[in-house]
């Protein structure tokens, strides 16, 4: 199996390759908030989203990574509307699988993401040192994420 992750919609390079539905095409997805604010030169979720259709229209199975997921002002809804968008344009029976990741990070990256991105406040929450070293949010925070965005 190989997965093919990207935040893009250019799609054409794939649609006549001999595949044999061993080739998973994924998308990296969050709540529209965070995709226009914390990144850049990407595309929409709609752009993705409808590359992800075409995607399984040439017959790929497709897989979606709500990662790193992060928290923010109106964070429920967010993650909602794009579950709820997800599941309108893209066919059920050709995902086959969603992750989820809470926004974790080694301490270094806080330093060089505020001198890179000097507006994002992505890094600027509560976080624990991990046993692995890595900032991470609260345990109970993790678990209202996942759960909200599971069911």
């Amino acid at each position: 199996m190989l997965e093919l992750k990207t935040k893009s919609g250019v799609i054409e390079n794939l649609e006549d390759l001999e595949h044999n539905g061993r080739t998973i095409v994924a998308w990296s997805l969050n709540s529209s908030e965070v995709m226009e604010k914390e990144e850049f030169r990407v595309v929409t979720l709609d752009e993705r989203l409808a590359a992800a259709k075409q995607c399984a229209d040439w017959g790929y199975k497709l897989a979606f990574h709500f990662d790193p997921v992060v928290l923010h002002k109106n964070w429920k809804e967010g993650y909602l509307k794009t579950i709820q968008r997800l599941f309108e344009v893209v066919p059920k029976d050709k995902t086959a699988w969603i992750s989820i990741g809470a926004l974790r990070f080694l301490p270094d990256l806080k330093r060089i993401g505020g001198i890179r991105f000097p507006k994002s406040r992505m890094y600027f929450q509560k976080f624990i040192i991990g046993l692995d070293g890595k900032s991470r949010c609260f345990r109970s925070e993790k678990v209202a994420l996942y759960k909200h965005i599971y069911t």
